[in-house]
This record gives C-alpha cells, structure tokens and sequence, in this order.
C-alpha cells in the first residue's frame, strides 16, 4: 500500500510524538478537539433542543410517567414541577382519593404558575390515574413510603405499649 507524502509525514509525526508521554497526550488532546470541531461543524455532535426532549419523555416513559411528557411536550421543564409529577406517580401514597385530588389541584394552580391554561385538573387526574393502574399492575409489592412510615410508626407503639406494660407488673 502507497503512502502519499502527506499520509507519510503525519505518521512519522505521530510514532514521534507517541514516543513521549506528554506529547502523546498532548496528540490525543489535539486530536479529539479536531475531532468534535468537525462534528460541531457538522451539526452531529451538539445536543438541539429536540434531542434533549426525545431523551427525557424517553425517559419518563420507561418510568410511566405521563404526567411529565405532557409537561414536556407542552414546553414547561421545572425540575420542580417534575419532582413533584414523579411524587404524584408513587402508588398508593395518598391514603384517600380526597388527599389525592388536593395534591393534583396543588400540582395544577402550580404548573398554571409557570404558565397560565397548560393543564386541567381533568387532563391531570386521568393522566396521572393511568400510569398509576399501569404500575399498579407491573408493581404490586410496591409500598409507598409515606404506608411504609405509618406501618413502620403503629409496630414502634405497639412495642412501646408492651415494655411500658411489662415494667408495670
């Protein structure tokens, strides 16, 4: 296989360089900026705006949480209304359907904050009640820990209960 002189050159300067450490790494420096300037130039390598949101609706939809891609796809991305979408998506957290509504009216008048007429309580409830049938169905064993706190609360005063019997007799 013939080498131009150029192709020559340049491989005689990299087993030079790649001789000593420092110049080595200085090369690959060298070389990996080249590398992502071409890229940049091309337009591969920067995340746009829309790579961004496929990566996160792809990401709330391994999780169920349909909540958040309607968020998303409606332009809102509040890390704070998302944490509260994914509080809104934990089964069994609220211990009645009235706590549950009021914490989707809380989550509503909150993303109406940030931008007015996005969200109903209506679109909320019904997306945020399927992914929860959804994970109910995949996830039965799944206990709140909100449920896990009060169990584990009741079993520390029953414990209670008995010492505090056991030392009276």
């Amino acid at each position: 296989m013939k080498l131009t002189k150029r192709k020559e050159a340049s491989e005689k300067g990299n087993r030079i360089s790649w001789l000593d450490p420092v110049k080595k790494k200085k090369s690959l420096v060298e070389a990996r900026e080249r590398y992502y300037q071409a890229r940049r130039d091309l337009g591969l390598n920067s995340f746009t705006n829309s790579h961004r949101e496929t990566l996160r609706i792809k990401k709330y939809k391994q999780y169920y949480n349909f909540i958040a891609i309607y968020l998303i796809k409606n332009k809102i991305d509040s890390k704070e209304l998302m944490r509260y979408t994914r509080r809104l998506n934990i089964p069994n957290l609220y211990i009645n359907d009235l706590k549950f509504k009021e914490a989707i009216e809380r989550f509503v008048s909150e993303t109406n904050k940030a931008r007015e007429g996005v969200i109903t309580f209506d679109i909320a409830f019904e997306l945020i009640t399927k992914s929860l049938t959804i994970k109910k169905e995949l996830f039965p064993h799944q206990i709140a820990p909100i449920r896990a706190r009060e169990n584990r609360k009741a079993r520390d005063k029953e414990d209670r209960q008995k010492r505090d019997t056991k030392g009276n007799n």
